[in-house]
């Protein structure tokens, strides 16, 4: 993946070491379907590949992909309608914003949820590191950065 020219979009987060590659192989070679192969399997391999490669089909990947289907015309996003839909657009889109703070805020909560127990004292602590981390930082003003650890996580597979 060092030399992938598709991870230009995240180079700077690639050289400040942002990015966990024990979380990411993890991420990579989980089967959710505890099959050791299966052509949904295979589907959902390909699609985290896609989308850890930035090359999931927007708009632009589409319309290099399917000539004749696709106009070659500049097809904007669908949530804003301001700017050429593209892969680095996803994060970026500010029709988006509420919608990844809300859903950073809930894996925030889901995590805190998961780790309390009955100790007080580390469930304060716990809350207070949770909400101090990079990829719990909702402040998306006026958008997600790329620099976000979240960017990464929302080519993630629905």
């Amino acid at each position: 993946m060092i030399n992938n020219s598709k991870l230009k979009l995240i180079e700077q987060s690639l050289t400040d070491d942002d990015i966990d590659w024990n979380f990411t192989h993890e991420w990579i070679n989980s089967n959710p379907l505890g099959t050791p192969c299966s052509a949904k399997l295979s589907k959902i391999q390909g699609n985290k590949m896609k989308k850890c490669n930035f090359t999931h089909p927007t708009n632009d990947i589409q319309q290099r992909n399917y000539l004749r289907l696709y106009p070659r015309v500049i097809i904007p996003c669908v949530k804003c309608n301001a700017v050429k839909d593209n892969n680095e657009h996803i994060g970026l889109c500010t029709a988006h914003t509420t919608t990844i703070q809300q859903i950073i805020s809930n894996a925030s909560d889901t995590l805190y949820e998961l780790l309390m127990n009955d100790d007080a004292e580390r469930n304060l602590t716990l809350k207070i590191t949770i909400n101090n981390s990079k990829i719990f930082n909702t402040n998306l003003d006026p958008f997600l950065l790329k620099s976000h650890p979240f960017y990464l996580l929302i080519q993630r597979p629905h």
